[in-house]
């Protein structure tokens, strides 16, 4: 006597479906989380200068224009300055990602303010430039007490030693002082000065963090699905 036994399996497609996405989501978070996290990494955090930085940029009517800097970059770094807003670093609090889940993907970077700081930081370029005015005429300190060096200015004095041997204190003077800025991305005002457009190197710092994350990106889904 033979006997037929016949096996019909049924396959829950949704239930399959439901846990291949919960598998592929966290996979996606940890893929966004660790790219964020060494995105950060990239950045040179750092503060304005209290004291800043005083360069001689050219002169009017016998008057010398000085651009005076509190923020001196790191060559060959991207910085991120930290600021009253942004006491974590600006382009740095950004790093940010968002996961798709309709298209199944993560999106990492700054998001979503100052595209074109993002931009320019990330691949570099070129950016017009503008040097304004801090002060309403020109002047010998700025607000704060924060003099024009010595001898920089018109009417300044480098200082040294007198005849005895005594040092004198030099003057700064009087100058233009002005501040370089973005012509299409900044609030301060003032008499423009000079105008003209400066190099921005590439700091691709969302380049290299996926460089240095490429190579984890597979093992972050194995085994990601699970259950009955």
């Amino acid at each position: 006597m033979e006997a037929t036994v016949r096996v019909t399996t049924k396959i829950d497609t949704g239930r399959l479906k439901n846990r291949y996405r919960a598998g592929r989501d966290k996979s996606l978070d940890r893929i966004g989380a660790n790219m964020r996290r060494q995105a950060k990494r990239e950045f040179l955090n750092r503060k304005p200068k209290a004291k800043p930085t005083w360069r001689r940029i050219g002169e009017k009517d016998g008057t010398p224009i000085l651009e005076v800097s509190f923020k001196q970059p790191t060559p060959n770094r991207v910085t991120s300055w930290k600021t009253p807003r942004s006491p974590g670093g600006f382009l740095k609090e950004a790093i940010e990602y968002r996961r798709d889940d309709r298209a199944g993907s993560v999106v990492i970077g700054p998001m979503p303010r100052a595209t074109w700081l993002n931009v320019i930081q990330e691949k570099g370029g070129s950016a017009p430039v503008q040097w304004r005015m801090l002060t309403k005429k020109p002047a010998d300190r700025l607000k704060g007490g924060i003099e024009v060096p010595a001898g920089m200015g018109r009417g300044g004095s480098s200082g040294g030693r007198d005849s005895r041997g005594r040092f004198l204190r030099g003057s700064g003077g009087v100058a233009y002082i002005v501040a370089k800025v973005d012509p299409a991305h900044t609030r301060k005002r003032g008499q423009v000065m000079q105008t003209g457009s400066q190099r921005v190197k590439p700091g691709r710092f969302m380049g290299n963090a996926l460089t240095k994350q490429r190579t984890k990106i597979p093992q972050q889904f194995r085994n990601r699905i699970s259950g009955p």
